[in-house]
């Protein structure tokens, strides 16, 4: 329900900037899967959910290498359900751990920042690209991402929270022309930055975030300058990792 909440809102929000109709390169077997799906289990009655949309989500799968136990009919252990407090006790203080200091946000956000920053680039300096990107993961991956720009969240977002990198244009005021080449590109490059929002359960609407050191809206340059240390450009490297390889046969 709530990931549909956020799709309804994303149109709310910038449905004149991208236009009523999708029309993606698309992969057809996914897409197959789903009309079959939405044309063999129409919601009845009793579990209609919305009034104006006739479907209801119905989830395709694959076999994972390592089944759930309780998924193939096993029982877990009695044990099992007397420990599961003192796990959220641990899962909650690992949780807290996951973003402690700038290098454990820089390989857990710091990435996928990287992406975005890149996008934003690309898309300022040649005007063509993908006028909204959409990426799905876990609670981890919005708390990992906001942990690198803003701050790291209180407790686990939500299942549908999300992270909203808006990237807009200031326009400068009208002024006289600029004789210095390098002041002229210098004030380009400031006319673009981001607008960060966060949506979770909490809120009907997304909450602007400010990033420490700049303004609700960060210029491009400036949010680069200030999370410089979070952003990841070489994961491996970042991570220290060795690639191994089969030692030679004589």
């Amino acid at each position: 329900m709530l990931a549909f909440e956020m799709g309804a809102l994303l149109r709310k929000r910038y449905g004149e900037f991208l236009g009523p109709y999708y029309m993606p390169d698309t992969n057809l077997s996914k897409s197959t899967a789903l009309l079959i799906s939405a044309g063999l289990w129409p919601p009845p009655e009793e579990q209609a959910w919305n009034e104006t949309l006739a479907w209801q989500p119905v989830p395709y799968t694959y076999p994972s290498r390592l089944e759930d136990y309780e998924d193939i009919k096993v029982p877990n252990p009695k044990w099992a359900k007397h420990v599961k407090r003192k796990l959220m006790d641990i899962a909650r203080l690992e949780f807290l751990m996951m973003f402690y200091n700038n290098l454990l946000r820089k390989l857990s956000g710091g990435a996928l920042l990287q992406q975005i920053i890149t996008e934003a680039r690309t898309l300022v300096s040649n005007n063509k690209g993908p006028r909204l990107v959409v990426r799905t993961g876990t609670p981890v991956n919005v708390a990992a991402l906001l942990s690198a720009c803003v701050a790291p969240p209180p407790r686990l977002p939500d299942p549908g929270a999300a992270l909203l990198f808006e990237l807009h244009e200031k326009l400068p005021a009208p002024v006289q022309q600029e004789k210095n080449e390098n002041a002229k590109a210098k004030s380009d490059s400031h006319s673009y930055g981001f607008k960060i929002y966060y949506w979770d359960d909490d809120s009907a609407e997304p909450r602007l975030m400010e990033v420490s050191g700049c303004s609700a809206f960060c210029p491009l340059e400036t949010f680069n300058e200030l999370i410089k240390y979070i952003v990841s450009y070489n994961y491996s490297k970042d991570c220290e990792l060795v690639p191994t390889t089969k030692k030679d046969k004589h």
